[in-house]
């Protein structure tokens, strides 16, 4: 089973990266469940980079993607833009246009790198942007694993993993969003919340995370 995994890694020029690894993140071995192994498929010299993971609903408003555009336009300047690529604001926060993508973008997915089969079409699509601009793509799962209902909120631990700091778009109370916070508030890390009470959404989503 093994030697199979391997062997489809090497097909798809997927790295295996072991926790004792050198190449592997030092910020996501500080996490006390960290991933024994990371699977990787492109520019890997990328977790050496600062990144910032910026996240939110995929049921975003009109307003919390004109934000997540700008923050996201801000920080691709200097840092590497980390998220699950998935629809909504961890869309619109990596876009230039529709056709394109920030470079150094880190997404972490919640199915395996072979993409194709194994994540939704919104999360295959911005992939492909992702690997074409130069980014890089991360899994916990080996390549075949189709994503389901529980892989989602493994994969949220590792962008907090990989994080210098985190910034919340716009989310509801219990929106899927709480796993990434969650996990990043044990790591002693900077949490930026952006609460605008007009979106229609419970003003309280920042006193809710943060305490």
């Amino acid at each position: 089973y093994a030697d199979a995994i391997i062997d489809k890694c090497a097909e798809l020029g997927i790295h295996i990266i072991p926790i004792w690894d050198n190449r592997y993140p030092s910020k996501l071995r500080e996490m006390s469940d960290a991933p024994v192994v990371l699977y990787a498929l492109g520019n890997i010299d990328l977790l050496r980079n600062k990144s910032i993971a910026i996240i939110g609903t995929r049921k975003s408003s009109h307003l919390g993607e004109q934000i997540a555009r700008k923050v996201g336009n801000y920080f691709a300047q200097n840092y590497s833009i980390c998220n699950g690529l998935v629809a909504g604001i961890d869309k619109a926060s990596i876009l230039i246009d529709e056709n394109d993508v920030h470079s150094r973008v880190i997404g972490v997915l919640s199915g395996g790198l072979n993409y194709t089969k194994c994540v939704s079409a919104v999360s295959r699509d911005l992939a492909e942007l992702v690997i074409k601009k130069g980014g890089l793509l991360i899994s916990p799962f080996e390549p075949n694993f189709k994503e389901d209902s529980f892989s989602g909120s493994k994969a949220s631990k590792i962008q907090a993993g990989l994080s210098s700091a985190l910034i919340l778009i716009e989310s509801s109370i219990d929106g899927g969003s709480k796993y990434t916070i969650k996990s990043f508030a044990k790591l002693n890390r900077v949490i930026g919340v952006i609460n605008f009470p007009s979106n229609g959404r419970d003003p309280l989503v920042k006193a809710t995370f943060l305490s």
